[in-house]
């Protein structure tokens, strides 16, 4: 089980750190309104991938009597990365998408209503 957990930590740290690079780079891409929102998403990734690294960091995660608490902590760390995957980021790509000048689509309305229902 310590081997599985080991595996399962690294993936979810090599995640968030993949989605935090990646709201990072949307820095600057989207409106000013957009943009504390998007700092915010940034900081949730980066906080995940610091816990999971702290995680892999301590030595018990390696003993199999506490494998379980720290399964439970992983599932959390999981769920929110993704989360943080499915709507915020997904949200803000096509906002920027929409945003982008000389966009065929232009800043319609599908910006706007996507920007409403991720800030909900």
């Amino acid at each position: 089980m310590a081997s599985l957990l080991n595996q399962l930590l690294h993936d979810a740290e090599r995640r968030a750190a993949e989605i935090a690079r990646e709201f990072a780079s949307l820095k600057g891409q989207v409106p000013a309104e957009v943009e504390s929102y998007r700092d915010k998403m940034e900081q949730r990734a980066v906080r995940c991938r610091d816990i999971v690294t702290k995680a892999l960091s301590d030595p018990d995660v390696e003993n199999p009597v506490l494998a379980v608490n720290y399964y439970r902590d992983y599932k959390d760390v999981a769920r929110l990365v993704q989360s943080l995957e499915h709507l915020p980021l997904l949200v803000l790509r096509r906002f920027v998408t929409v945003h982008t000048p000389g966009s065929s689509e232009g800043p319609g309305w599908p910006a706007r209503w996507a920007w409403t229902v991720a800030v909900r």
